[in-house]
């Protein structure tokens, strides 16, 4: 598996915190693409340190909305969360199953009774944020030969537009 080229892709490994090296990274870069499905198991979002990790995010915003995220165990009970050196490990109890987010939209839809369409989903352009690193084998960054480390989701939103 490559990490460099004119296409990058998920390539079905998971996503993950701390890369040992780059044959466990999610992304694969080539000439050719042959995406596989990747995906992330969240128990824990990423805070600075000494905190490290924690339960929920709140006040985030984009441009159009401002969004608060939480990790639960269950429907009324905030997941625990650890770490060890700020890695984020399973927790002994309230392991998160569930992830949770309130979104206040800055200009709100407008529902009447003259709407005649409804339109809602989850917003995914500029959603994941691709990591670049250089200290891998042949990378060389400032020439042009970073290496993609990473892909991670950086935004929680929910669109809708009305008619």
């Amino acid at each position: 598996m490559g990490n460099q080229g004119k296409y990058c892709w998920t390539n079905g490994n998971p996503v993950t915190w701390g890369y040992a090296a780059n044959a466990n990274y999610p992304i694969t870069c080539g000439s050719t693409p042959n995406p596989a499905f990747s995906y992330e198991t969240f128990i824990a979002y990423g805070e600075d340190a000494p905190t490290c990790v924690v339960n929920k995010v709140l006040n985030e915003q984009t441009s159009t909305t401002k969004f608060d995220i939480y990790l639960l165990h269950d429907l009324n009970t905030a997941a625990d969360v650890a770490h060890t050196n700020c890695m984020p490990t399973i927790p002994a109890n309230n392991k998160a199953k569930y992830m949770w987010g309130v979104q206040t939209f800055n200009t709100p839809p407008v529902i009447s009774a003259n709407t005649q369409r409804i339109d809602m989903g989850f917003k995914l352009t500029d959603g994941i944020n691709v990591s670049l690193n250089a200290w891998q084998g042949n990378c060389n960054a400032g020439a042009g030969n970073e290496c993609v480390e990473s892909a991670n989701i950086m935004s929680f939103a929910f669109t809708m537009a009305t008619e």
